[in-house]
């Protein structure tokens, strides 16, 4: 059977190329190491792109896969995604956040659009108004998880994967709990 020797994912005869990496398949994979690779969280500062030093190609350039906000959690869902051979890039963001463009003179800023009132969404009469703090507060998770564009939809069906399995976790635990009271 081919093998992509970028993903290593598996292949039916006759196919010769990875659908996600675009790589040509292989009939054999290298062994893979044994030893354990341990992630280690990038420090970035906020509002910036930790991978804009132009390293890597189109398909490999990093993405934001996730935000979080626990450190072990983070790295975690690093090991997840590294035991299913999806790169994992994670970075601890800290500091303020930046401006997207740098100020033009010595305390200027750059130009902004004015958005007009009556151009924002009107929100869902059931929505709370602390919408946009809790959207913001997602926004600016301390940490972030980046997987290389070729991965990242198969990053995102893992993570999912994983979150439905941890809800179902704690819906067993949370049956049995109330099982025991009654």
């Amino acid at each position: 059977m081919p093998w992509c020797p970028k993903c290593r994912s598996e292949y039916r005869e006759g196919f010769t190329e990875c659908a996600d990496c675009k790589a040509a398949l292989v009939e054999e994979l290298p062994p893979v190491e044994e030893k354990k690779l341990g992630f280690v969280c990038r420090t970035a500062a906020r509002g910036t792109d930790p991978f804009a030093d132009g390293r890597f190609t189109a398909e490999d350039q990093p993405v934001l896969l996730l935000g979080l906000e626990d450190e072990d959690e983070t790295l975690r869902l690093c090991e997840l995604l590294d035991s299913c051979h999806v790169p994992a890039f994670p970075i601890r963001r800290e500091g303020e956040r930046m401006l997207e463009e740098e100020r033009t003179e010595e305390g200027e800023f750059p130009a902004y659009v004015e958005i007009a009132a009556e151009d924002l969404p009107d929100l869902p009469e059931d929505e709370s108004d602390d919408w946009y703090d809790q959207m913001m507060a997602e926004a600016e998770s301390p940490y972030e998880i980046y997987v290389p564009t070729f991965a990242f939809e198969r990053a995102l069906s893992l993570i999912e994967e994983d979150e439905a399995a941890q809800n179902e976790k704690v819906g067993e635990e949370t049956d049995g709990s109330e099982t025991a009271e009654a």
